[in-house]
């Protein structure tokens, strides 16, 4: 059975998933909560291109290529 992998960028998606691989069953008040809690422990981010110099964005694109195509996310 393939491993479920979730993306923090839509968590409320994929925790479920997640949940059940591990064996936990998701009754519908964690659904609701997961569905509707507030976020928590959030921040603001500009684009990534603000956040990394491009020296530094070189090394993290070749160092996690492997993780970078196989999620398709991008620097751009």
């Amino acid at each position: 059975e393939p491993i479920v992998m979730g993306r923090m960028e839509r968590l409320r998606e994929d925790l479920p998933a997640m949940l059940a691989q591990v064996g936990q069953s998701v009754t519908p008040e964690m659904r609701a909560f997961i569905d509707q809690a507030p976020p928590q422990n959030t921040s603001k981010h500009g684009s990534i291109r603000d956040t990394y110099e491009t020296e530094l964005a070189e090394l993290v694109a070749e160092r996690d290529a492997r993780v970078i195509a196989r999620h398709g996310y991008t620097f751009d």
